[in-house]
This record gives structure tokens, C-alpha cells and sequence, in this order.
């Protein structure tokens, strides 16, 4: 249900409408983004993704899992103690463990979900 990493993974700012993307230079978001990370959250598809590396504060609308079809959330995190909106480093979560959902419930698609914006591991084969 829930991962938590110090990068970010490759891609998550992927598939969005340019005004839902966090304002950083390229080069920020690609020093706090990992591939290995993107290929961990494809793999395990947790519910809840938090990571902190590109120092800001961004929750990214929904995306959808590519093998369960499940709603994937992620949240980036600013620097501990910020007093800056933009770098907010607390959030909270309202969490019901996944076992405890209905599969309808699970599959619920906010209006603003998207595809999955991280790309798949090479060799990776969806299952259901």
C-alpha cells in the first residue's frame, strides 16, 4: 500500500497537463529522479508513493497501475522544517489497507486520474 523512497522515480511528472507540473529545472528533476525507482513502483504498484530528493512539494493526480488497474498516488515532499508553501514537507494521508476494500473501491478513477506515466521495465509482462 505504501512505498517511500528518497528519490523520485523517472517519469512521474509524465502524462499531465503542463499547468499540473511542478516547477523545477530540468536538471533538479533529473538529479531527484531515479529509473531504478520508476522500475520499483511499476513492479510493486503501491497504492501510495512518498519520496523528498527534489526538495518540493507535489502531489500528482491519480494514475492508474498497469497490472492490478488500481489508483497509484504519488507525493513529493519538501525539506524538513520549510516554512514554504511550494516546499511542504508534511502531508497527510488517509490510508484503508487495500485488503480491507471492496476490488470496486480499489478501481474507483478520480475524474483527473491518468495513465501510468512510468514506463515498464524491459521484459516486464502485465498479469492480472
Amino acid at each position: 500500500d505504501l512505498l517511500v523512497t528518497a528519490e523520485w522515480p523517472t517519469g512521474v511528472t509524465g502524462k499531465l497537463m503542463p499547468d499540473c507540473v511542478p516547477q523545477l529545472e530540468a536538471d533538479v528533476l533529473q538529479q531527484a529522479s531515479s529509473d531504478l525507482i520508476a522500475d520499483l513502483a511499476v513492479r510493486v504498484e503501491a497504492r501510495y508513493h512518498v519520496a523528498s530528493s527534489a526538495a518540493i512539494f507535489f502531489a500528482r493526480p491519480p494514475f492508474q497501475a498497469v497490472k492490478h488497474g488500481h489508483i497509484c498516488r504519488f507525493v513529493g515532499l519538501g525539506p524538513v522544517g520549510s516554512k514554504e508553501k511550494p516546499r511542504k514537507w508534511l502531508h497527510a494521508l488517509k490510508l484503508v489497507p487495500a485488503g480491507e476494500m471492496t476490488p470496486e473501491a480499489l478501481r474507483h478513477r478520480p475524474a483527473d486520474t491518468t495513465p501510468c506515466p512510468l514506463k515498464a521495465p524491459e521484459g516486464f509482462v502485465p498479469q492480472g
